[in-house]
C-alpha cells in the first residue's frame, strides 16, 4: 500500500509527527497562542519545515535561505526555544522545503527546490546530525516552486512530486535505493501549477495528486506505478497559492484546503471515489500562500492553519468540522508570511506554528507561535 511520507513544502501540508486521535464529541476549548517569538532566519528566508533533523527526539526547524544558497537548521531545545541556525549547502536560491527519510536509513533528509536551476537538491542526513553535500536532481520542467513527498509506486521508497510553475507541469521523480532518484517525468497541467499535495483521495491504497493552479484546482488519481490518470475533478478559483490534504471533517477521507488569495482558505471535501464537494470559503482574509493542517485544539480532527493578509498580517486557525468551518483565532504576525510549518516545538503534545515573516520595516525572520490551547477540561500552560 502506498503511503504518504511525512513532508512539507512552501504552502503545502506539514504534520510534524502529529496524528489526531480518535474523534471526540467534547466541545473544543478556545484556541490560544503565546506571544510570538522572532528568530533569525537568514537574509532571504523562503520555505520552512519542522521535523526532528538530528535524531534527539526534539522538533527542529529548517529554513531555506535564498541569499545564502543554504538551509539554516535551527536545533530545537525541546521547550520552544532554538539554537542559532547552522547552514547546510542547498543549491542556488533554495525555495520550498520538505522533510522525510528519503534513503530509509533512519535519519531525516531534506528536499529543496532550486527554481532558477530547474532542479531539486536532496540533502541526506549524516551521523553527526547534519547533512551531506546536496545531490542535484533535475526536474522535468522549469521553475520548480513547491513539492510533496510520498510513495507513488508502492516500492516503499519516498518519491517526489514537484510543481514546475515555469513549464506548467508536475515532475514525478521516483526514488531508487540509497537516496538516489530516477529521471523526472513530466505530468502536464492545463492552466499551470503553483502547488501540489499527495493523498489517497479515493481510498484505494494508492496516493493521488492534487494540484493548485493559477486559477483552479484539480485531482489526478494515482495508478500505483508512479503515473496518474487524467484530471478527475477541476474547480475554478480566484488565485490559489497553496494546497494541503488531510481529513478535516472526521469522516476518514482526505479533503483539500486551498490557500486562495482572492477568497481566503477554501475547503474541498472528499465525497468518495476522488470526487470533491463545491468550494467552501472560510472567512478570514486573502491567503498569502501558506497552509498547513494540524489538530490545534486537540479534538481529534485536523484544523487548517493559514497565513493571510487583510487589515493586518496574521495566521488564522479554522477548526475542522463536518459543518461549515469557522475561524477560531486570528493571530497577528510582525509581517507578511508566505511560508509556515506546524509541529510540536516545545514537547507538550500540541502543534505549534513557525512562519517566515517579512515586515515592511525591520529584518525578516521566523516567527514562532507556541500553542497554549487548553486540553479538554484542563488549563492552559
Amino acid at each position: 500500500m502506498a503511503r504518504l511520507s511525512h513532508a512539507s513544502a512552501l504552502g503545502v501540508v506539514l504534520l510534524a509527527g502529529l496524528t489526531p486521535a480518535a474523534g471526540s464529541a467534547a466541545t473544543p476549548p478556545a484556541v490560544a497562542f503565546a506571544p510570538p517569538t522572532v528568530l533569525a532566519a537568514g537574509a532571504d528566508p523562503a520555505g520552512v519545515v519542522a521535523a526532528d533533523l538530528n535524531g534527539d527526539g526534539r522538533t527542529d526547524l529548517a529554513v531555506a535561505d535564498r541569499a545564502a544558497d543554504a538551509v539554516l537548521v535551527l536545533a530545537g531545545r525541546g521547550d520552544g526555544g532554538f539554537e542559532p541556525g547552522v547552514p547546510a549547502a542547498a543549491g542556488p536560491a533554495p525555495g520550498a522545503i520538505a522533510a522525510a527519510d528519503l534513503d530509509r536509513d533512519g535519519r531525516t533528509d531534506l528536499a529543496v527546490t532550486n527554481g532558477s536551476a530547474h532542479r531539486v537538491s536532496v540533502l541526506l542526513g549524516n551521523d553527526g546530525g547534519g547533512f551531506h553535500p546536496p545531490l542535484a536532481v533535475p526536474t522535468a520542467g522549469s521553475g520548480p516552486e513547491a513539492l510533496a513527498i510520498g510513495d507513488l509506486d508502492a516500492d516503499g521508497l519516498p518519491d517526489l512530486a514537484v510543481a514546475d510553475r515555469g513549464s506548467a507541469d508536475v515532475s514525478v521523480i521516483l526514488a531508487r535505493p540509497g537516496g538516489r532518484f530516477r529521471p523526472a517525468v513530466a505530468v502536464p497541467v492545463a492552466g499551470g501549477v503553483v502547488a501540489v499535495a499527495l493523498a489517497d483521495l479515493d481510498r484505494d491504497g494508492v496516493l493521488d495528486l492534487a494540484v493548485a493552479g493559477p486559477d483552479s484546482a484539480s485531482v489526478r488519481l494515482g495508478r500505483g506505478d508512479g503515473g496518474f490518470g487524467d484530471p478527475l475533478h477541476t474547480a475554478p478559483f480566484g488565485s490559489p497559492l497553496g494546497i494541503a490534504a488531510g481529513d478535516i471533517d472526521g469522516d476518514g477521507d482526505p479533503d483539500l484546503v486551498i490557500a486562495d488569495y482572492d477568497g481566503g482558505p477554501t475547503i474541498l471535501r472528499s465525497t468518495g471515489g476522488g470526487a470533491l464537494s463545491p468550494p467552501e470559503i472560510v472567512p478570514g482574509g486573502a491567503c498569502n500562500g501558506a497552509v498547513a493542517l494540524a489538530d490545534v485544539d486537540g479534538d481529534g480532527t485536523l484544523d487548517a492553519v493559514a497565513t493571510h493578509v487583510s487589515t493586518a498580517d496574521g495566521v488564522l486557525v479554522a477548526l475542522g468540522s463536518a459543518a461549515p468551518m469557522r475561524t477560531a483565532v486570528d493571530v497577528p504576525l510582525p509581517g507578511a508570511s508566505f511560508a509556515l510549518a506546524a509541529g510540536d516545538l516545545d514537547g507538550d503534545g500540541r502543534p505549534d506554528v513557525a512562519a517566515v515573516t517579512r515586515p515592511l520595516a525591520g529584518p525578516v525572520g521566523l516567527t514562532v507561535l507556541l500553542n497554549r490551547t487548553a486540553a479538554a477540561g484542563g488549563a492552559t500552560s
